[in-house]
């Protein structure tokens, strides 16, 4: 019961903690329509409980990595885009480009290229495992941005709509609050139903979601997303940024 307790008291905290600025750009831009917010809870309440509640039960002896948990919440992600009726392209699923998409990708690519020139302190680790490239180089990046810059963006982009610009980019509070999600959960941990925060560790979660939603808003699918996201953390292995 506790594995459980721990799984929903996670995602009830991470809406918890959101909601204060989810308030506040309700205040701001008034919002009719309420079910796109209660299909966003929802979606945030399955990808926790399948993420973090399936390691709990299934796992994979020797790993160090949570698997189990990230497949598990890939696949609920797809059944979620199935049954709630919204098409592979509206939740950042199909391979449709926007015209002129690769210079948002490309600006982006250079910021991360630089940064973690900057980070890299030196010298190299001594080994690496095998397991932790793999893991990097594909999981936190397809589990993560069909949920983030997909789902979430999604129904909160058909809450509050896109009164934002920049140049001929439009984006709303859900790019604001996605990212800011994406912190919290990052620097917020759950074990026996104690509350652990990392603040941080909530800062440049909350920094690359900004980037990958203005990525994602301007390219018109998550899949560049998905790529710097897989290679930032790849790289920042490579690099002894995290063991």
């Amino acid at each position: 019961m506790i594995k459980i307790g721990d799984t929903l008291l996670l995602g009830l905290l991470y809406l918890a903690m959101l909601a204060p600025f989810i308030v506040l750009f309700i205040l701001i831009f008034k919002p009719k329509n309420i079910r796109p917010l209660l299909l966003f809870m929802l979606f945030v309440m399955i990808s926790i409980l399948f993420l973090a509640g399936t390691p709990k039960f299934i796992g994979i002896p020797g790993a160090r990595w949570n698997w189990t948990g990230k497949i598990a919440s890939i696949l609920a992600m797809l059944v979620c885009v199935r049954l709630s009726g919204i098409s592979w392209k509206d939740s950042g699923l199909s391979f449709s480009f926007k015209k002129n998409w690769w210079i948002f990708f490309g600006i982006a690519l250079a910021y991360y290229a630089v940064n973690r020139y900057l980070e890299y302190k030196g010298p190299l680790p001594d080994h690496y495992s095998a397991e932790t490239i793999a893991y990097q180089a594909t999981m936190p990046g397809l589990e993560e941005e069909p949920w983030f810059r997909g789902l979430f963006l999604l129904t909160l982009n058909q809450y509050f709509g896109r009164p934002f610009r920049i140049g001929k980019l439009h984006f709303g509070p859900a790019l604001i609050l996605t990212s800011i999600l994406f912190g919290i959960v990052h620097g917020v941990e759950t074990n026996n139903l104690h509350i652990y925060f990392h603040f941080g560790q909530m800062t440049g979660p909350l920094i690359s979601g900004l980037i990958w939603g203005l990525v994602t808003e301007a390219t018109g699918n998550i899949w560049p997303a998905v790529f710097l996201h897989n290679s930032s953390n790849t790289i920042n292995y490579l690099l002894g940024v995290f063991k």
